[in-house]
């Protein structure tokens, strides 16, 4: 499910790939979505 939320929101904000955002979410674990959460740009 982290995934797909990860994914959703990089697409939403406009990055360009949430492949290597899914990547990172995938084999860091837990701490992967929060890593996101904390790095994406700011807005919607």
């Amino acid at each position: 499910m982290p995934l797909i939320r990860v994914a959703r929101d990089a697409k939403a904000r406009g990055i360009g790939s949430a492949v290597p955002r899914m990547l990172l979410a995938f084999f860091s674990g837990l701490i992967g979505p929060i890593i996101h959460i904390l790095a994406r740009p700011q807005g919607r």
